[in-house]
């Protein structure tokens, strides 16, 4: 069973592997309290205090960062920021977002496995469709589904 992150907690790890932090200098930073070495890399959440408060769990953590995790609650926002950090794809651009529906997202088929498995219960994918290498697919609020 995957870990299970908050949205911020997700924020932040994805934030940092984004910017080029590798899942190993991520696990270290976060046991080690290394602070500088995760402020040379983005400095735009409190990750103080993510250290402080997960250093109580770090197996969690690194199960997350190296294993892949869920995310508890996702909001409209959430998913659209999590595909913006994770998987650098835009609403507007990439996938349609309309009446909190996600539509039209291509994703690899690995990428699409971490983001399925990061998804929170409330939303449902739909539609899918495998072409070559990619999965297209939808994703509705689980009451409207």
């Amino acid at each position: 069973m995957a870990a299970s992150l908050t949205l911020m907690e997700a924020y932040m790890v994805e934030t940092l592997l984004a910017a080029g932090m590798t899942e190993s200098e991520l696990v270290h930073a976060i046991k080690t309290a290394d602070i500088d070495a995760i402020l040379e890399k983005d400095d735009s959440f409190d990750y103080l205090k993510f250290v402080h408060e997960v250093k109580d769990d770090p197996e969690r953590i690194e199960q997350a960062i190296l294993s892949g995790y869920s995310i508890k609650f996702m909001s409209v926002y959430g998913i659209e920021r999590i595909l913006n950090i994770k998987f650098n794809l835009e609403s507007g651009k990439d996938y349609t977002l309309e009446e909190h529906r996600f539509l039209g997202i291509e994703l690899s088929s690995d990428g699409f496995a971490s983001f399925e498995n990061m998804l929170s219960p409330n939303w449902v994918i739909t539609n899918k469709k495998e072409n070559d290498s990619n999965i297209t697919f939808d994703i509705v609020h689980k009451t409207q589904s």
